[in-house]
């Protein structure tokens, strides 16, 4: 099983999402995979096959076939691997992107509106973790400003993959306290996404949304600090007249 797995995900890797042929024939091995294995396919790492046939039909403008796949995809992925499960949670947005497509936009919307809390509180929790140097893992941070930084060099800095990265690196910042820098590369990306989206696509709108919350939250802490701010006493102004 994770040979033939593992020999679908190479030639998923080398296949152009613009050779229709070839990605339809890898969608029907793929189907006949996951009829055979069922949930075992899940444990050899599996799921990469189905997401790769999910965002097959998406590029292949099958957008309305892609999203009950989609759905039955993030059932799956829910009930084996977790409601909050980095893959879910991906899986999630690709379906949103499939509903956005097939014109299912209140739909595409509600996903990724209910996944903001999870990937607030994923990000909260790695927060609290024991730092590097006592549990001898890579810094969150610094990991993601790697994985960023080779992204946009081997991919482009509008790639999509750069730019899910630069945003999830921004909301890092923006968890950690780092206010500044999250909303500098925040309003960078939504540049991006929305010249590699468009204006309208569902994860654009939410980056975009995400966005105005931060500066609101920004504005509001900075005229809370503005009004607390005791005021200088300036000394009173004595009279007499100026020879």
């Amino acid at each position: 099983m994770k040979t033939a797995v593992d020999s679908l995900r190479e030639l998923c890797n080398e296949a152009s999402w613009f050779d229709r042929e070839t990605t339809a024939v890898l969608r029907t091995n793929i189907d006949s995979v996951d009829a055979c294995a069922g949930d075992l396919l899940w444990t050899v790492e599996g799921h990469y096959l189905l997401r790769w046939t999910l965002r097959s039909l998406i590029s292949a403008g099958l957008a309305t076939a892609a999203v009950p796949d989609g759905q039955r995809l993030t059932g799956l992925s829910e009930q084996l691997l977790g409601r909050t499960h980095p893959m879910t949670l991906i899986t999630r947005r690709d379906l949103a992107w499939a509903s956005f497509l097939a014109r299912r936009h209140k739909d595409a919307f509600t996903l990724l509106q209910e996944d903001f809390p999870h990937q607030d509180a994923r990000l909260a929790r790695e927060r609290q973790e024991p730092s590097p140097a006592a549990n001898g893992r890579v810094h969150a941070v610094a990991l993601l400003e790697d994985t960023a930084a080779v992204r946009a060099r081997l991919l482009g800095p509008e790639d999509p993959a750069t730019l899910e990265c630069h945003v999830n690196l921004a909301v890092l910042y923006w968890s950690r306290g780092d206010r500044s820098r999250a909303t500098a590369l925040l309003e960078q990306s939504l540049i991006g996404c929305q010249t590699a989206f468009g204006a309208h696509h569902p994860y654009t709108v939410s980056v975009s949304d995400r966005l105005s919350l931060w500066l609101e939250q920004h504005k509001r802490r900075w005229w809370s600090r503005t009004r607390s701010r005791p005021h200088p006493i300036r000394p009173a102004k004595t009279g007499g007249s100026v020879t």
